[in-house]
């Protein structure tokens, strides 16, 4: 077996390129130009991590793994690199990718050059796919590219391209058109439009209600008046009560952020409080309402600047997993989002006890297919936070490297 301690986004993709069940197009060393800078180890560790996984039978697994590494790296800014991951990713996921890095050079204020080259070609991968489930995974890269046209303000070609897509996904052309305020428009007609979009039976429409209200305020926020923060918070708590509970934390925190940090401070400190005491009055449950608390102290760490009130999120979380019955992957879960928070908080020591725990706790599963799962999010996780690996972690990574193998 190979020794790999610190592996290379070059030697992560010509490792997937030799190991997939699919026939890819080249190596990695043409598919990733030079750009002068390296996305975050743990992010290559991520990438070869998922990239090991077999496509014959796990195809999806793996390409979702490659997928969240690919789009981590965008995220940061390492455009480039996702670039050269598209290539490796074998199924609908990199027509999506595609789209993401199109939108990418769209928020860069590219919108004639680079974005459409990458939107060509996430239509081109979207028409080969082929196979039984090509309709739904074609419209969900469909969908995508509705979405990054819509949020480049291209309204009219979104829902052009979309018409007639019935992926729930494609709800998101409408979240943008929502959340624009034309030149002397009233915001109340938004406001009143998304919540009738709030009012929906279907769950993906009440959920883009939520994401609309809180696009408004980022776009908006120091714009509107009291009137409207206060309709567009009513408008918030009805829809955020009819979403099933593992949806709202996220939700509420990002609505809480945007208010927060676009002028409507007291209405946000508002909505977090709500949630936490929401969150208690049904009686706090470990398998989503650990990432939940440590969200939340994300905000008030970064956000609000309340060190205090952040560290006393984070201890009942702490406290909440201690003697938590989960499984092994929510366990992973709810760590990991733990070590995220204390990163921000700005204590590291703890931060990496966690992320320890959680990679302690995915080298335990025997199954080689669900262990690179986690393996996967664990190091998107902590390049994404922005921290150098400690050298015993990184030894520990390479460990479960070399164990890689059958069972999958």
């Amino acid at each position: 077996m190979v020794k790999c301690k610190s592996p290379s986004i070059a030697a992560v993709l010509c490792f997937a390129a030799c190991s997939a069940a699919v026939c890819l197009p080249i190596c990695a060393g043409e598919a990733v130009p030079a750009s002068g800078t390296k996305p975050p180890e743990p992010l290559e560790w991520a990438l070869n991590f998922g990239s090991a996984i077999p496509a014959k039978p796990h195809l999806s697994e793996r390409s979702a793994c490659q997928y969240e590494a690919a789009k981590a790296c965008l995220d940061l800014g390492y455009a480039t690199h996702a670039t050269g991951c598209a290539d490796y990713i074998a199924n609908w996921r990199r027509g999506v990718l595609l789209a993401d890095i199109a939108g990418h050079y769209a928020r860069l204020g590219d919108t004639d050059g680079m974005m459409r080259e990458f939107l060509d070609k996430a239509y081109a991968f979207r028409d080969q796919v082929t196979g039984f489930n090509k309709d739904w995974q074609r419209a969900r890269v469909t969908a995508r590219i509705g979405a990054v046209l819509a949020r480049a303000g291209m309204i009219d070609e979104a829902k052009t391209v979309t018409d007639g897509c019935h992926d729930p996904a494609v709800v998101q052309v409408r979240v943008e058109e929502l959340a624009r305020v034309a030149e002397g428009a009233d915001p109340a007609d938004n406001l009143r439009h998304i919540r009738v979009l709030g009012k929906s039976t279907v769950l993906e429409a009440i959920q883009a209600a939520v994401e609309a209200y809180t696009r408004l305020v980022e776009n908006h926020g120091h714009e509107l008046r009291t009137p409207h923060i206060d309709e567009l918070a009513n408008g918030l708590a009805a829809a955020l009560a009819r979403l099933p509970v593992l949806l709202q934390g996220r939700l509420c925190t990002d609505a809480g952020r945007a208010l927060i940090g676009n002028g409507w401070p007291d209405q946000g400190l508002r909505l977090l409080s709500e949630t936490v005491a929401a969150m208690e009055e049904r009686g706090l449950n470990p398998r989503f309402d650990v990432a939940a608390l440590a969200q939340i102290a994300e905000v008030h760490d970064e956000v609000v600047g309340d060190k205090k009130r952040a560290g006393e999120l984070l201890k009942r979380a702490s406290d909440l997993l201690k003697n938590a019955k989960l499984t092994r992957d929510e366990r992973v879960s709810a760590a990991i989002a733990l070590a995220q928070a204390y990163t921000v908080h700005g204590d590291e020591q703890t931060a990496w006890r966690h992320y320890h725990d959680a990679l302690k706790r995915a080298g335990g599963q025997p199954n080689g297919r669900p262990r690179h799962v986690m393996l996967t999010d664990l190091c998107v996780a902590i390049g994404r936070s922005g921290v150098a690996l400690p050298d015993d972690f990184r030894t520990a990574l390479a460990e479960q490297w070399n164990r890689r193998g059958e069972p999958w």
